[in-house]
């Protein structure tokens, strides 16, 4: 599976991400997203049907799940971070890259998940805020619209399945 400008990352073994450019050109020889540093095996190509450069990487080798994606901007665009991990299990957003940087998000539908935000690192829930979210977020607001440091996603059982349950 390739992957658009898709750096997959392990981190604490169990979470693994990609980013994807969807409305700027990523300049090959700065690169931005330190595509190289997600492993050896991580390259920059050019592609030129898009002329947008991408980050490829190997697939998801631990078949974890597909929990959420995070974008950098409001209504679904910008970059795109991809968060693989288990259930039940807090998944920090990476630092520096996308800490408190998210616009909006989107959360697996099939199967479908519940995911809570967390404006704290650790899905910490005392003295932070959190909140469970519907699958799609068009602009994080309020406490979130600074972005998220954490999240949590679970099998969603039910409407009444919550963050209390995580």
């Amino acid at each position: 599976m390739r992957l658009s400008y898709a750096a997959l990352v392990i981190f604490a073994s169990t979470v693994m991400a990609r980013a994807t450019p969807h409305t700027s050109r990523v300049d090959a020889v700065t690169d931005p997203f330190h595509c190289k540093s997600f492993g050896s095996d991580c390259s920059i190509k050019l592609i030129p049907n898009t002329e947008t450069y991408q980050c490829n990487c190997t697939t998801n080798p631990n078949s974890l799940p597909d929990l959420a994606r995070f974008y950098s901007d409001n209504n679904y665009k910008g970059f795109e971070y991809q968060g693989y991990g288990n259930y039940k299990s807090c998944q920090n957003l990476p630092f520096p890259l996308w800490d408190q940087e998210t616009g909006s998000m989107t959360s697996n539908t099939n199967p479908a998940v519940i995911c809570c935000v967390f404006t704290g690192l650790d899905c910490v829930k005392e003295g932070r805020h959190w909140t469970p979210v519907d699958p799609k977020v068009q602009e994080f607001q309020g406490y979130y619209h600074s972005g998220v440091r954490s999240f949590m996603c679970n099998l969603k059982v039910d409407e009444k399945s919550t963050c209390d349950g995580l």
